[in-house]
């Protein structure tokens, strides 16, 4: 018993001491090929609103065997309840420095993403279930779950960042 549990522990620590490591800490010959879509897996986690508008996290996490790394912006795609695509347009926001995010197995990237709330004339917002993300300069993208309603499909999105500094 008490070997299993010195292995259960030493798992739960190894996991934490994965997801507490700095995303961009790495740097150089580690860092891997550019993230796909497929090597990741998204939540859009801490979201706020203010002022008719709603902004969150939208955090990227490695679910690859392989270091890979981010530069740029992510693209995006609404996508209803059907799974069909709605109109979205895309706007970056360059407040946040581009830098190259180091992004080893485990850990994530994130971007800042925020919407607008408050409908054009009488046409209601039309709610997402999902959003398709595209990692920078990535062929693929990666579903996460939206469930918000942004106006006009106008998104505003920061570059990709280490997920501690958005």
């Amino acid at each position: 018993m008490t070997g299993r549990l010195n292995i259960t522990v030493l798992g739960c620590v190894a996991t934490l001491v994965a997801w507490s490591a700095p995303a961009g800490a790495a740097q150089g010959a580690g860092a891997g090929p550019r993230c796909r879509g497929g090597d990741l897996a998204g939540a859009l986690i801490d979201v706020q609103g203010a002022a008719g508008s709603e902004f969150g996290r939208l955090i990227l996490i490695n679910t690859s065997s392989r270091t890979c790394h981010m530069k740029g912006f992510a693209g995006a795609r609404l996508i209803d309840k059907h799974n069909h695509p709605l109109p979205t347009h895309v706007t970056r926001d360059h407040s946040t420095p581009v830098k190259r995010v180091i992004v080893r197995r485990g850990a994530a990237g994130a971007f800042e993403l925020r919407w607008s709330n408050i409908p054009s004339g009488s046409a209601p917002c039309k709610r997402a279930r999902w959003v398709r993300v595209k990692p920078p300069l990535s062929s693929s993208s990666v579903r996460v779950r939206f469930g918000k309603a942004p106006c006009r499909g106008d998104l505003e999105v920061r570059a990709i960042t280490d997920p501690s500094s958005v």
